[in-house]
């Protein structure tokens, strides 16, 4: 459901995980500060993680069955799942930037959060992909607990 908010309405993964781990908290984050977020991961997003992404997928769609190839398209994966990290270890740090407001139950938080990313982006998620992640935070949550 990530990808599919990735690949097909442009989304940052990242950006929109930080939304459903503020959800966990009973936050509900605004356009604006999903908009600050944005601002603050941009250049390591296009500059670092995206080029990553691209090189992932180029390597994966040219599997040649090689040892090489499946080593260099494990490096690569890794090099992007790192940058990756850092891209959220940036937004956890400056967590400030987008705090949100308090109250509000799970799946409310979450549904609220990819809404209001989805604005940010000048989109709207399918109904189904949002209740889908809320709901499965929900369940993981749960889970956990």
């Amino acid at each position: 459901m990530l990808l599919a908010l990735q690949d097909e309405f442009g989304a940052d993964v990242n950006i929109a995980l930080f939304g459903l781990w503020r959800a966990k908290q009973g936050r509900s984050l605004s356009p604006s500060e999903f908009a600050a977020l944005d601002i603050l991961v941009a250049e390591w997003r296009e500059n670092v993680v995206q080029p990553a992404r691209r090189l992932r997928r180029a390597i994966k769609n040219s599997q040649d069955g090689s040892a090489a190839v499946s080593e260099l398209y494990g490096s690569v994966k890794h090099v992007q799942l790192n940058s990756e990290r850092i891209e959220q270890a940036r937004m956890f740090a400056a967590n400030e930037v987008a705090a949100g407001s308090c109250d509000h139950e799970l799946k409310q938080a979450a549904t609220l959060n990819l809404e209001a990313y989805g604005r940010m982006l000048g989109k709207v998620f399918p109904l189904d992909i949002v209740s889908g992640l809320a709901s499965a935070l929900h369940t993981m949550l749960d889970r956990e607990g």
